[in-house]
């Protein structure tokens, strides 16, 4: 009996017990507990059952139910974003604190240079991280002038992952943002052959007051959302299903910078970021080749046009053209001829060597003229 009272002592329905008055029962000790067990066998029978219907038996000790362990944080591939505020930076020291990925300012509209980008391009590059450039939208500026900078700036440089265009800038009226931010997706679509990155907050693109073009995401425009907590998941933004990278703080500390950086993490682990990247990047195309119906013209099935432009040296010119026979590709001298529009898969070469911001003129005509057409200019005098 003794050890029935002190094991009862352990479970909820004895301290119950307490609360239904059986005090003499809760302060008994020693002798008293027969003495109680003999006076009180009505209340001693119904905490028996009250233990009972507990599940109690005397002699079995009870193991409590484990806390649930939490989750496991995902292994995130982890990078950074930079600008002139952070200064000189040791890219070696970076990389070896673990951040695998660096997005760098390059320009604001189309005025703006940054002037950290040079070094913090090549330093990121030589410290062997994957570097891209971004670009920040301004309001009231033309969005092909703004990419037509950008692209200036960027030169030969090539990106390991998408461009980023950074859109969370209204001056004031969000009106017209929707628009802007559409027409800078389409010219950097058409410029780098992959539609870029589009970096914003919830705060920014949620805005009701914003007219924000719809379905970004179907347009296979990566988020990199900016979201400053410790939950483990950022805020939903409207118009994607998915995060693609996340900054999730403005006042990272690491070794390699004196002051704030941006910290940002991939949706995944570095490998699934590499084969992400071979996919954005490099993907093939999506249609295949088709098959040649030799009753068709020519024009009619291939996948390639030429357009050499009639100012071009005359030697250079042909030498054009005997590559262009040698590889069965249909050359013209203007851009807007008939044979364009007849590719099955369209993708125009333009031999040419002008400068970029007349490269844009005509990379936005063929968006305009010929949506989905992969535009890329070679140089005439580079021919052998």
């Amino acid at each position: 009996m003794r050890t029935f009272l002190r094991e009862c002592k352990t479970t909820d329905a004895y301290r119950e017990g307490r609360l239904l008055g059986f005090a003499p029962f809760v302060t008994g000790s020693g002798n008293d507990e027969w003495k109680l067990y003999e006076t009180m066998q009505p209340e001693l029978d119904m905490l028996a059952d009250m233990l009972s219907q507990e599940g109690w038996n005397p002699g079995v000790v009870v193991t409590p139910t484990p806390e649930p362990e939490p989750e496991p944080v995902p292994d995130y591939c982890l990078g950074i974003d930079v600008s002139r505020y952070q200064g000189e930076i040791d890219w070696g020291a970076v990389a070896a604190a673990g951040y695998r990925f660096a997005a760098i300012r390059a320009t604001i509209g189309d005025y703006y240079t940054d002037p950290m980008f040079a070094a913090n391009w090549y330093g990121a590059k030589a410290a062997g991280l994957l570097v891209t450039a971004y670009h920040v939208v301004k309001p009231g500026i033309d969005a092909y002038d703004q990419i037509a900078h950008f692209w200036n700036v960027m030169g030969a440089r090539k990106p390991d992952m998408p461009i980023v265009l950074d859109v969370e800038l209204t001056d004031g009226d969000p009106s017209g943002i929707g628009a802007l931010v559409l027409s800078c997706m389409d010219a950097a679509s058409v410029v780098y052959s992959d539609w870029p990155i589009v970096y914003t907050g919830a705060w920014f693109w949620n805005d009701p007051n914003a007219i924000i073009p719809p379905d970004p995401d179907e347009h296979n425009c990566p988020l990199w959302i900016a979201n400053y907590t410790t939950a483990a998941q950022p805020v939903k933004i409207s118009d994607w299903d998915t995060w693609t990278f996340w900054q999730y703080s403005s006042t990272g500390r690491i070794t390699g910078i004196s002051g704030d950086v941006d910290l940002n993490r991939f949706n995944g682990t570095y490998d699934d970021l590499l084969a992400w990247l071979d996919m954005v990047m490099y993907a093939p195309e999506p249609n295949p080749e088709p098959a040649i119906d030799p009753g068709l013209p020519r024009e009619q099935y291939e996948r390639e046009y030429w357009v050499v432009p009639a100012e071009l040296h005359p030697q250079v010119r042909a030498k054009i053209y005997a590559l262009a026979a040698e590889r069965n590709i249909t050359v013209g001298p203007s851009f807007d001829d008939a044979g364009i529009g007849a590719l099955v898969r369209k993708k125009v070469v333009v031999w040419t060597a002008q400068g970029n911001v007349w490269k844009t003129q005509i990379a936005t005509w063929f968006a305009t003229h010929y949506p989905g057409t992969i535009v890329e200019f070679r140089d005439p005098y580079e021919v052998e």
